[in-house]
């Protein structure tokens, strides 16, 4: 009775009454529960599970009896194999989840394939009951546009962790998530936030990016699946992310608040996966024009060597600004002056396509 965590996962043949009855038996004790399993989630015409109330009722009794549960992180995930649950058994399972509701803080449900919306809308309908949720992580659930906007949308307020990679982020999903992120909505304090992964394209895209690019810049959220001009950001600055996402105006904002910040120069000096500095990122920003001057200018205040920085196909700054795409000629002739001044080898140096400056 003094158990603490519990981790019966990876048993096939716990099905939705047995998960009951182990988590109704740990109530007043238990504060982690992992109980995710194949067995969990499969259908009854499969001779698994015990379908809509199989033994939730009992939690339900167990709950009231024992003043309450303690449960506040409850992994429902299936890291053994991914599962296509019917929406009969998933409603089942939410069930379960119904009576620790309240004081639910941590839930995972990754791996678990909730593919049409009666799956989706019962995740939601889960989770708008849950005010004091968290953390989320609904990795690989592949949920749909709209099921992802409805999950989004029933978040409750002060959400720390949110993971949706896996799924579908389309106009509604993404809508919802950039409401979400701006000031008073749940992920306006998100410390991590994992997403499917988008380009730059969409609308909703830099307005998200806008939302939270603040606080990315003060270090205090982590921002994952996003891609740059360049090529996945897996390992890309806040710089990176601004100059890719947020419109010209807003990332030289950004730009000269870091001018400010303490130390601007390993900012600039930060290199993605692709050994793009964020100049380059800034040179091949479509709408880059004021924002692409900033950040060629803030290099060579702060980091004046990145004139002489190489990316993975050997392009200098130099090189991407006589390819970029923006239309700004002031930028070009500044980035050749810079160089000429920092770094006059570039003008003998010829990237991957062979090409010198002056080609």
């Amino acid at each position: 009775e003094e158990v603490e965590e519990v981790d019966v996962s990876c048993n096939d043949g716990l099905d939705v009454a047995g998960v009951a009855c182990v988590v109704a038996a740990l109530l007043r004790s238990a504060r982690v529960v992992r109980a995710g399993s194949r067995g969990l989630y499969q259908d009854a015409a499969w001779g698994r599970g015990q379908g809509r109330g199989g033994g939730t009722t009992g939690l339900e009794e167990a709950a009231v009896q024992r003043g309450g549960a303690r449960v506040v992180t409850l992994d429902l995930a299936v890291r053994e194999a991914h599962v296509c649950p019917t929406a009969e058994v998933v409603e089942a399972v939410m069930e379960v989840v119904a009576p620790l509701a309240p004081g639910l803080e941590r839930l995972s449900l990754a791996g678990v394939q909730l593919s049409g919306p009666a799956c989706g809308a019962a995740l939601a309908k889960a989770v708008r009951s849950m005010r004091a949720l968290r953390s989320l992580n609904a990795r690989g659930c592949h949920l749909s546009d709209e099921s992802l906007a409805e999950v989004v949308q029933a978040l409750p307020p002060a959400m720390e962790e949110l993971d949706v990679a896996g799924n579908a982020a389309g106009d509604e999903a993404g809508a919802a998530l950039a409401e979400a992120a701006e000031p008073g909505g749940a992920l306006a304090g998100v410390r991590v936030l994992a997403l499917p992964v988008v380009d730059p394209g969409p609308a909703w895209a830099g307005r998200l990016a806008e939302a939270l690019l603040p606080r990315m810049l003060r270090g205090e959220v982590r921002l994952r699946g996003f891609r740059t001009a360049r090529g996945n950001a897996r390992s890309c600055s806040p710089l990176h992310v601004a100059l890719a996402y947020a419109r010209a105006g807003v990332a030289m904002d950004m730009l000269i608040e870091l001018e400010s910040a303490s130390n601007p120069r390993r900012a600039l000096a930060r290199a993605d996966g692709r050994g793009s500095l964020p100049v380059h990122e800034a040179l091949e920003c479509q709408e880059g024009g004021p924002a692409a001057l900033c950040a060629v200018e803030l290099t060579a205040m702060h980091h004046p060597r990145g004139f002489a920085h190489a990316d993975c196909n050997g392009f200098l700054p130099v090189d991407a600004a006589l390819q970029c795409q923006t239309e700004n000629a002031e930028v070009v002739l500044r980035v050749v002056e810079l160089t000429a001044e920092h770094h006059p080898a570039a003008f003998a140096h010829a990237p991957s396509d062979g090409w010198l400056p002056v080609h």
